[in-house]
């Protein structure tokens, strides 16, 4: 019998399960700052621990919200470009994220801040970054104050 336990967001936080009878298919449910419900599926017995809170998203092909789930977010845009919307910056300061594009079509993924969040480039702020070749890694740190620093 499946087991279900509700952990609050902890988006650096420790989980551990361990609970009888081993063996038994279970999942923590994390909740994120949207209020969105995230999983950690394993097996009771098993310790599932997010201390570091390094999960690689899976590919992601479509436009998407960005959540505190994954550390770092995977792109793949050979079908079409699409966008991943980030959250807002005053809600997840000091938060690091990662966005990799792993294809190497001429498509773009494009990183896109809400409301009036801005990224800071070298341009001066953008509401929005475009990876554009395979390979490329940027990592979007949430300052606060409406912005994002790209590192």
């Amino acid at each position: 019998m499946p087991y279900t336990l509700i952990a609050p967001g902890q988006p650096n936080g420790n989980y551990t399960v361990s609970s009888s009878p081993a063996n038994v298919p279970g999942t923590i449910m994390e909740r994120d700052s949207t209020g969105s419900f995230a999983a950690q599926n394993g097996t009771f017995g098993q310790v599932l621990t997010n201390t570091t809170n390094e999960a690689v998203s899976p590919s992601q092909t479509s436009n998407a919200n960005v959540s505190l789930l994954y550390k770092t977010w995977q792109g793949n845009a050979t079908s079409a470009a699409f966008t991943l919307t980030l959250l807002p910056s005053n809600t997840i300061e000091g938060t690091s994220q990662k966005f990799v594009k792993t294809d190497s079509s001429s498509n773009h993924i494009l990183l896109a801040c809400q409301g009036s969040d801005s990224i800071v480039s070298n341009s001066g702020l953008v509401a929005s970054y475009a990876l554009t070749t395979q390979g490329q890694v940027q990592t979007l740190t949430p300052l606060g104050s409406n912005l994002y620093a790209l590192g």
